[in-house]
């Protein structure tokens, strides 16, 4: 609140100035006079205040809303960040568990691996001695069958005997022992 200008500068040129409109001078005239005189004074004091804090509160205020909008897009923006934090974070646990995932997957491939390498260098020997089994019953069998039989004879009867043996057993051997079963399973399935 002002007070008008016009009555302002009357009260500072002729009142405020003058040395006798002292409240302590005036009292010595009339108590009422002095707080007349107190009041006035007061008022010049208050316009010359207002005048300097006014534009002041009017900045406060603008700073306030200012202040207010900026706290809301803050609270808006925090509360996007939680969200994405929030994220981010179930992203890194489905990260950790993923490659917890992948290298549980890649111990059991290389397990697997370990495990079919064994089982086949096994089968091969197997293979192999069964081979040699074999070769040593055809020799067996060619070795009795010159006391008995000509020379021509036997090799084409032998010839055809080796070839189905070894047709039929490589295969038989094979599939017998790279079968995901162990040893006692298999003898009760052969059985």
């Amino acid at each position: 609140m002002y007070v008008q200008l016009a009555y302002m500068a009357k009260i500072r040129k002729e009142y405020v100035t003058n040395p006798e409109f002292d409240p302590t001078k005036v009292a010595k005239a009339s108590s009422a006079a002095e707080g007349l005189c107190k009041w006035v004074l007061a008022m010049e004091i208050y316009d010359r205040v207002v005048k300097v804090v006014a534009p002041k509160k009017e900045k406060l205020a603008q700073a306030e809303a200012t202040l207010a909008a900026t706290m809301e897009q803050l609270k808006f923006k925090r509360a996007e960040l939680k969200e994405i934090e929030d994220r981010l974070a179930s992203l890194r646990e489905t990260f950790q568990n993923m490659v917890d995932e992948k290298n549980k997957l890649e111990f059991q491939v290389r397990s697997a691996k370990v495990f079919f390498q064994q089982k086949l260098s096994c089968c091969r020997f197997k293979v192999y001695f069964a081979y040699d089994l074999i070769q040593q019953c055809i020799h067996n069998i060619c070795y009795k069958a010159v006391a008995t039989e000509s020379c021509e004879q036997l090799a084409a009867s032998v010839t055809l005997k080796i070839w189905l043996v070894l047709l039929l057993t490589k295969p038989c051997v094979l599939v017998i022992f790279i079968s995901p079963y162990n040893d006692s399973q298999r003898r009760r399935k052969i059985t």
